[in-house]
């Protein structure tokens, strides 16, 4: 074998070794880029990673990441009916390649409620100049992230940490499927959030989590309207690998 041809399976074979996988039942926070609308069929779906994602052996999917869904088919309003958007989410692109996705919805929140939860509500005292200081509640809680060296607290229990645009902690028992039992990377959302918050006329009539998996159906009376800015907590329904072939990270370290 020639130096060149054991140089490019050297390579390869470290590519294979340290491709990343997302584990199934791994949450994804989404800052929504683009306006979901029932009246844009086949429209494309755009988002971001709002808080770094862990994942197993220290690597992580850093936030800022960029996430591509579509729309499949729309319902627009009728006579008597409302309007219906079915769309899926199928990949995440980040520095170091792609990861083709299949997950369902388990929260989604409006752009207001997005900005509520991001506004500190209580300071020990004159307002404190850093937001890393400051108290938020999260979505979907009664959740309050103390930062400055606190806890996410429901009550008197500690249900998560603050970490750098965000928190992480494990999800608790609600109508949602649990996922995994590893900390997520929950960004505004509560550890129980579940369902659509802040909306005066959304339902999640499919979350994905059923055949066809990965379908998420929403509905309301009027026309669905999800407009940018608003925000999404993803659930993996199957282990996702990156696609071979990508530059593989170096070793011992994160994901970037």
């Amino acid at each position: 074998m020639t130096p060149r041809k054991m140089l490019a399976l050297l390579l390869v074979s470290a590519g294979m070794a340290f491709a990343q996988e997302i584990p199934s039942g791994t949450a994804l926070p989404v800052l929504l880029s683009t306006k979901l609308d029932a009246a844009k069929p086949g429209q494309r779906i755009l988002g971001r990673i709002a808080q770094d994602v862990p994942l197993p052996g220290g690597k992580h999917i850093p936030e800022g990441s960029k996430i591509q869904g579509q729309v499949l088919a729309v319902r627009p309003p009728a006579s008597g009916s409302g309007s219906q958007l079915t769309l899926k989410f199928d990949q995440v692109h980040t520095k170091k390649g792609d990861f083709p996705l299949v997950t369902g919805l388990r929260a989604i929140a409006s752009l207001p409620e997005v900005a509520r939860a991001r506004e500190p509500y209580w300071h020990p005292g004159p307002m404190l100049p850093f937001p890393t200081h400051q108290t938020t509640e999260q979505i979907g809680g009664p959740e309050a992230v103390y930062r400055g060296g606190g806890h996410v607290m429901a009550g008197n229990e500690i249900v998560g940490e603050p970490v750098w645009h965000g928190v992480v902690g494990k999800f608790r028992p609600s109508a949602c499927p649990a996922g995994n039992d590893r900390i997520q990377a929950l960004w505004l959302f509560a550890t129980t959030a579940c369902g659509p918050y802040g909306f005066a006329d959304l339902n999640i009539v499919s979350p994905g989590w059923t055949p066809p998996l990965g379908q998420i159906v929403l509905a309301a009376k009027g026309d669905v309207q999800v407009f940018g800015g608003s925000g999404l907590l993803l659930v993996t329904l199957a282990p996702s690998r990156q696609k071979q072939g990508d530059a593989p990270p170096r070793p011992g370290s994160p994901q970037e």
